[in-house]
């Protein structure tokens, strides 16, 4: 009997990022895949939810991380946001972090690799930590598929979609500069000098005693060993289309979301939640939701300003307009964490007669597929993950971004420019009279971003993601499979440039008499001394 396929994903990122390729591993288990999902140990239950077998690779970077970014008001101009995103991956791959998150990461996924021997290898946010090196460090023909939630690679038709300056620049080799200025200061002389630390380390303390580790030479090239591999985009084309300078191996391939049978038969909202939303439904009321997940990475007496002047302005908003909320406290980027508002629901009235609240919170984790489409308007932090959800059925979005260093403003950006909402903003310019602003603006203009959210839902319903994954997994795994048992070194098309960081330390011995060391100035080759 064949032995079934085997994937093992990788994620870091908050469960936004997480839960899409839960949907993907359940897709997979159901076609008789075996299934590992990598991520931080708080995303345990929830992946094994799935019935997936869970590999804790590491913690996901803390608040500590996000500090200067997210508290900065200086970093708010479109000139200095972009150093923000520098100098936030300069100090998540600082050596000296206690842990050490990128080796960790590597340890980690390499650890999982030699366990389950995967066909394929997944990396979503993981190709950083030098990761698509590790099958041929260990020998092992493994496929690798970089993915990633939003467009993570070079194109002139938009800018880089971390560096917190919204979806473009003005022109368009202004976008082809901005890549180009990410590549050279963040991938190459941050990303790949951590990765060569982390293969170094590796080597030293548990290749020689790692019976798959069988490679004399692991190679490194300028882009990590990324270069000529499948790369999966798990956004709607609907929404962004694949740009026309993107090489023919990469995919836009839609939202990883779940089956529609899945969607159908979801688990209920929590009892009073629901309830308030049918009070709403019953009397001709709309729903707003407001949520905030990423504010995780604000100190508490921040979120609990957020949210309260949230709830004030909707309060204000319902005395005017047929429109009550329902703000969600539960901050994603931390599973388990929520925030507080100083005022409940409770203590306010409306006297318009629909004796209805302004507002409810509640701080369970909700499935947003099941929530959504009983609400009008979605306001959240603008992440790809709550925007296509809000989009998929058919729901204008107010955006207001919470880190420079996300993608939230390149999504929130074309949504407006595309008059899916209103005019997205930055969190830190929160107040009660600009959030009701911006809640005005979107019910001023309510018909037409409506009308443009469900003609963008009927394209986005044609997506078939799992699908367009499936191809690329299948003809990697056969790949992979015609090489087993050999072990050869994995050779990446394409993958010609060198790298021309120096590894400091020359050499290092590891157990068993072998001497590991990069070769020579500008090496990219760590090669094992008999």
């Amino acid at each position: 009997m064949a032995t079934p396929k085997s994937i093992f994903i990788t994620c870091q990122g908050t469960r936004g990022d997480v839960q899409p390729y839960c949907n993907l591993g359940a897709s997979l288990l159901e076609r008789g895949w075996r299934v590992m999902l990598g991520a931080p140990a708080e995303f345990k239950s929830f992946v094994t939810s799935h019935g997936i077998e869970f590999l804790d690779i590491g913690p996901a970077p803390s608040q500590a991380q996000y500090e200067q970014a997210v508290t900065d008001d200086a970093q708010r101009s479109s000139f200095t946001r972009p150093w923000a995103a520098y100098t936030a991956a300069k100090e998540l791959y600082n050596p000296k972090n206690k842990p050490p998150f990128t080796q960790v990461w590597f340890n980690k996924i390499a650890q999982g690799c030699t366990a389950l021997r995967p066909d394929v290898l997944v990396l979503v946010f993981t190709s950083w930590c030098g990761a698509a090196a590790i099958p041929a460090m260990l020998g092992l023909p493994t496929r690798v598929v970089i993915s990633y939630p939003m467009p993570m690679a070079p194109s002139s038709e938009f800018s880089v979609s971390m560096a917190g300056t919204g979806f473009s620049l003005k022109w368009a080799w202004l976008n082809k500069l901005q890549w180009k200025m990410s590549e050279r200061m963040i991938v190459q002389k941050i990303h790949l000098k951590a990765a060569k630390r982390n293969i170094a380390a590796y080597i030293q303390t548990e290749a020689a005693s790692n019976p798959a580790a069988r490679t004399k030479t692991v190679t490194l090239d300028d882009t990590m060993n990324t270069a000529g591999l499948p790369g999966l985009f798990a956004f709607s084309p609907a929404m962004l289309p694949k740009p026309a300078d993107w090489p023919h191996n990469y995919h836009v391939i839609g939202q990883l979301s779940k089956k529609k049978s899945a969607v159908d038969a979801h688990e209920p909202l929590p009892v009073e939640l629901q309830s308030y939303l049918n009070d709403c439904r019953k009397k001709d009321l709309h729903v707003i939701y407001i949520g905030f997940g990423s504010l995780g990475f604000f100190p508490p007496t921040r979120v609990t300003a957020i949210l309260d002047a949230a709830a004030a302005a909707v309060t204000e908003v319902a005395a005017s307009y047929p429109f009550r909320a329902v703000i969600q406290t539960t901050l994603s980027s931390t599973p388990g964490k929520t925030g507080s508002l100083t005022t409940t629901s409770g203590a306010q009235s409306v006297n318009d007669g629909r004796d209805v609240p302004p507002f409810f919170t509640f701080s369970e984790s909700v499935d947003h597929s099941a929530l959504f489409p009983q609400t009008s308007l979605v306001v959240s932090h603008g992440g790809i993950g709550t925007v296509s959800t809000a989009l998929a059925a058919g729901k204008p979005v107010l955006s207001m971004c919470c880190l420079p260093t996300a993608d939230q403003s390149f999504w929130a950006d074309l949504c407006q420019k595309r008059k899916l909402g209103p005019q997205w903003f930055w969190v830190d310019a929160l107040t009660t009279k600009r959030m009701k602003e911006g809640i005005v603006s979107a019910i001023t203009n309510f018909e037409e971003y409506t009308r443009n959210a469900e003609e963008l839902a009927k394209e986005m319903a044609k997506d078939d993601a799992v699908h367009a994954v499936l191809k690329v997994l299948e003809a990697e795994a056969a790949e992979a499979r015609k090489n087993f048992p050999v072990l050869t070194s994995h050779q990446h098309p394409g993958a010609t440039a060198q790298a021309h960081v120096q590894l400091k330390s020359s050499g290092v011995i590891a157990k068993g008499g072998y001497r590991w060391e990069w070769n020579g100035e500008g090496s990219n080759e760590c090669r094992r001394r008999e």
